[in-house]
């Protein structure tokens, strides 16, 4: 329960010894006077807020003891009031674990500064309600904006942060599982592209993809596809070969043209390099 300070009525507390007596009882709201207000008419007290409360909801104010006329008849019961305040009661937090017993003057001091059990607003300012008693495992361990560091690379910053999709979803070493199927590997997100080029799940070319092979395969099937399509392989590469034979062929050979004339001008010339045959030698032509 928090303190009553500003509220309407009579005193809510659980006095030490029991029921109170009469003597300091509002007779509108019939709890213990707050602000005690004694009438002229016959001497009973009010609440200050009950008798103001009463005169906004009718025209003429009398007495609910003895119905005479009030307004203007009233004044601060100033022997009350130090009786009322000196009234023994026990926390208003007893149901949580408090046993402080004291005076009424004395419960807001003790609630405001020292009870272990009242609610009060967390040191970080976060805006949570914590019982002063569980402050500090507030601040350690719950509150948004205390200090922590990321558990995966250690970085600092405020809980609510450090906990959120915003920095888990960057964290370089947040464990994440390989994203190929059928790998149950959970690495730290910067070795993300390091496993992949280890991964047995991962989808890879064949080698020898550059003389034709076309197969993909996770790479753990690799050495096998490579031993049973040995002579697949083989014969791309003789395509390969032939093809880039005849590429050199039709690239090299050299067409002698005007011979004769050459020859008798007597001028230097030669020819680009040329093949005699298909595998046969490189030459080049030149007068002498």
């Amino acid at each position: 329960m928090a303190t009553e300070v500003g509220a309407q009525g009579g005193y809510r507390y659980t006095f030490t010894d029991g029921e109170t007596s009469q003597e300091y009882q509002c007779h509108i709201c019939t709890l213990v006077a707050r602000d005690p207000q004694q009438v002229t008419c016959c001497g009973k007290i009010y609440c200050k807020s009950c008798l103001e409360s009463s005169k906004k909801k009718r025209q003429k104010l009398t007495c609910p003891d003895c119905n005479k006329q009030l307004t203007g008849k009233y004044f601060e019961d100033m022997r009350a009031e130090q009786g009322i305040k000196s009234l023994e009661i026990y926390c208003t937090n007893t149901d949580s674990g408090c046993q402080w017993m004291g005076a009424i003057k004395d419960i807001d001091t003790h609630l405001s500064i020292s009870c272990p059990y009242q609610q009060v607003p967390c040191t970080n300012g976060c805006g949570a309600m914590v019982q002063r008693i569980e402050m500090e495992a507030h601040v350690t361990d719950d509150c948004q904006r205390s200090l922590v560091k990321c558990q995966h690379c250690q970085r600092e910053g405020s809980r609510q942060l450090m906990t959120s999709n915003n920095h888990l979803n960057k964290c370089p070493n947040y464990p994440v599982r390989c994203n190929n199927d059928e790998c149950e590997e959970v690495i730290p997100r910067r070795l993300q592209a390091a496993h992949h080029m280890t991964c047995p799940k991962a989808i890879v070319a064949c080698e020898y993809s550059n003389i034709g092979c076309n197969r993909k395969m996770k790479r753990e099937e690799k050495e096998e596809h490579s031993r049973e399509s040995v002579e697949e392989h083989l014969q791309l590469a003789v395509r390969k070969i032939e093809k880039l034979e005849l590429k050199t062929i039709n690239s090299k050979v050299f067409r002698l043209t005007e011979f004769l004339q050459k020859k008798t001008q007597n001028k230097f010339w030669n020819s680009s390099d040329f093949y005699t045959s298909p595998r046969g030698y490189r030459m080049r032509l030149r007068n002498l």
